[in-house]
């Protein structure tokens, strides 16, 4: 939410700011590095994993002769990169 702007004017304003202030900055980065370490949208991983398994049963139904329906993949207990 920190880099939302409403307007333009906001915007610059926002870009002024990161650009003159150093520790603002440097927060915001430590911020946005941490999450990357802990989100699951990063955990590629997992993610792979998750695609795989979906792939795979997209493919078992296919091969049944199954018509194609929604479904959803179980989430993993825990990321393959752990």
């Amino acid at each position: 939410p920190e880099l939302i702007a409403d307007d333009l004017h906001a915007y610059e304003d926002l870009a002024v700011m990161l650009g003159t202030q150093p520790d603002s900055r440097a927060a915001l980065r430590k911020k946005i590095d941490e999450k990357t370490r802990t989100a699951p949208l990063f955990d590629t991983a997992r993610y792979s994993a998750h695609l795989d398994r979906a792939l795979l049963d997209m493919w078992r139904r296919y091969a049944a002769g199954q018509p194609a329906e929604p479904f959803s993949v179980p989430p993993l207990e825990t990321s393959p990169r752990s």
